[in-house]
């Protein structure tokens, strides 16, 4: 075995499809099972990441409602409280859809994003 190869391109090679585990193994020398293990490892790694990220992004929004909350006004009539609670509401919605999509890219390595200007066929 090339004890030169870089793991990580390997994983990406084989994430990226078209080839298989036995290809691979031909092309490089490394047995199945460390193929294998490597794969799972990375992808177990990513699930950690992507769950960690979650979790800040569930922290960022915790602050943030309750930093909104602090900040109402009693005196404001009630319907400007529910127009600005449900303002709040979109703004963070907003958000987790974007995290989420910036996740999705991520993970999958693929643009999700419409690009603006793009001619439409």
């Amino acid at each position: 075995m090339n004890h030169n190869i870089n793991k990580s391109a390997i994983v990406s090679e084989y994430l990226k499809g078209g080839v298989s585990y036995r290809d691979l193994q031909a092309k490089y020398g490394c047995g199945l099972g460390t193929l294998h293990r490597w794969v799972h490892e990375y992808m177990q790694g990513k699930e950690y990441k992507a769950a960690e990220k979650e979790a800040i992004v569930f922290q960022q929004v915790r602050e943030v409602l309750s930093e909104e909350e602090i900040g109402m006004d009693k005196a404001m009539p009630s319907d400007i409280k529910a127009l600005q609670a449900e303002l709040h509401k979109s703004r963070l919605h907003n958000k987790l859809l974007n995290e989420m999509l910036n996740i999705a890219e991520e993970e999958l390595n693929v643009p999700i994003r419409k690009k603006h200007g793009a001619r439409q066929s």
